[in-house]
């Protein structure tokens, strides 16, 4: 699997994640030129690419133009990016992806339980991320969804919970134990 990277950084700042310390709360984009040359240097060595952007549509503008110009280019190749829940109840978006090669999202789910959500600075609620994940899978591309287990709210029965629903789901399980907030 070839890594490759459009973006850095990420416009949100949810509690549980690095990012926006590490990257200072910017957010930068390469040119999308300079992302199909590096797609084109490196399919021969494998189709698969995991775009390792932080929140691959932090730019939206940008995500569209890029999304086009690769499914222009046909390049053959299958994309697994990184994304919040909101692209999924994207229509037009998920079409976009799925014609430019995106096979693959990462859904930041992070709790099914609601009271969870504020902690982590997510403005979702559980419902939302399941019918996003729900018309992610509608349209043909595989979910890996990321849980954060640790919440204040969360119970002995949350893990139980996010393995049923990944069982029922079908989508594949990324999981992050959180000690502390701070």
């Amino acid at each position: 699997v070839n890594t490759l990277q459009t973006s850095r950084g990420c416009p949100f700042s949810c509690n549980f994640c690095p990012t926006a310390k590490l990257f200072g709360g910017s957010y930068r984009t390469r040119s999308i030129d300079a992302v199909i040359a590096d797609i084109r240097a490196r399919r021969h060595l494998s189709p698969f690419f995991f775009v390792v952007d932080n929140s691959f549509m932090g730019d939206r503008a940008h995500a569209v133009e890029l999304l086009r110009r690769l499914a222009r280019e046909r390049l053959d190749i299958a994309l697994t990016v990184f994304e919040r829940h909101e692209i999924g109840l994207d229509d037009e978006m998920l079409k976009l992806l799925r014609r430019a090669g995106v096979r693959c999202i990462i859904v930041g789910i992070e709790s099914l339980e609601d009271a969870n959500l504020p902690a982590y600075n997510k403005r979702q609620s559980s419902a939302q991320a399941i019918r996003a994940v729900e018309n992610i899978r509608r349209h043909d591309m595989h979910v890996i969804g990321t849980f954060v287990i640790g919440g204040d709210d969360d119970t002995a029965s949350a893990g139980d919970r996010i393995a049923r629903f990944v069982t029922e789901t079908g989508i594949s399980l990324n999981l992050f134990i959180v000690h502390d907030l701070e």
